[in-house]
């Protein structure tokens, strides 16, 4: 599991790298290949993509004769596998549901697959791509104490299942204070 994740984290910088080379102001979508990554971990580097970035992603890697394999993961709204039913006759073959397909494509037909791709998504609102973020609940905040931080330890541990409650509080006048620590 150890070594999977690294390799994980390993693929991610070099997408991630990659995008330095695209215009993610005008592409709707992340399109990267690399003879180099590891096909089993395809999914996981899409997902991530796509969560960092706010855009559907295509991580492909080549199978053998002229042929690419590829899987992508979707932003919340966009149903991925009828983006890749819209520009099917650029694959030899595709699977998935709503947010998380598979495709095979020709080497030949990436370029064209990229491009009608951006076309298809360009449809959608621009909301569609931009970060957001969700909160369970808004608070004010006189609202926030020690006595509430502690009421909120007890509902630990929070991990996978049971996700760390995410709290918004607006504020208009906003002060910091220094501490200087007494350790040496």
């Amino acid at each position: 599991n150890g070594k999977r994740k690294l390799a994980c984290d390993k693929l991610y910088d070099e997408a991630v790298a990659d995008l330095r080379y695209e215009n993610l102001v005008d592409s709707r979508c992340i399109v990267l290949s690399s003879p180099e990554w590891e096909k089993g971990i395809t999914g996981i580097v899409a997902a991530r993509l796509t969560n960092d970035f706010k855009r559907p992603s295509f991580i492909l890697v080549p199978s053998g004769d002229g042929i690419y394999k590829g899987t992508c993961r979707s932003v919340e709204n966009i149903n991925i596998y009828e983006a890749l039913s819209a520009v099917s006759d650029t694959l030899t073959e595709f699977g998935g549901h709503s947010q998380a397909a598979g495709f095979s494509i020709r080497t030949e037909k990436l370029a064209e697959f990229k491009q009608r791709m951006n076309e298809y998504l360009g449809k959608f609102p621009t909301e569609y791509f931009m970060p957001y973020c969700t909160y369970d609940i808004e608070l004010n905040p006189d609202e926030v104490s020690v006595s509430l931080i502690k009421e909120l330890e007890k509902l630990e541990p929070t991990g996978n299942g049971f996700v760390k409650p995410l709290f918004k509080i607006s504020a208009t006048d906003l002060s910091v204070s220094l501490c200087k620590s007494n350790v040496n």
